[in-house]
């Protein structure tokens, strides 16, 4: 059986990854249900880069164009 775990508020979520991103310009979250995932947009030397964020921990788990 698995173990239902809560899932951070974007809030909490944005105070845990903005800090870590000096020098990006940030758009804002979303919220992809299927994959438990916060995609936040940031802007660096003009392109959009997202960075996953995993809805129940907070953890960062990469970047992508």
């Amino acid at each position: 059986m698995e173990t239902f775990k809560t899932l951070l508020r974007a809030g909490n979520v944005e105070r845990r990854v903005l800090p870590a991103k000096p020098g990006m310009q940030y758009v804002g979250p979303e919220y992809d249900q299927s994959e438990m995932v916060y995609p936040m947009g940031f802007i660096r030397d003009g392109r959009v880069v997202f960075v996953g964020v995993e809805a129940r921990t907070g953890q960062a788990m990469g970047e992508n164009r």
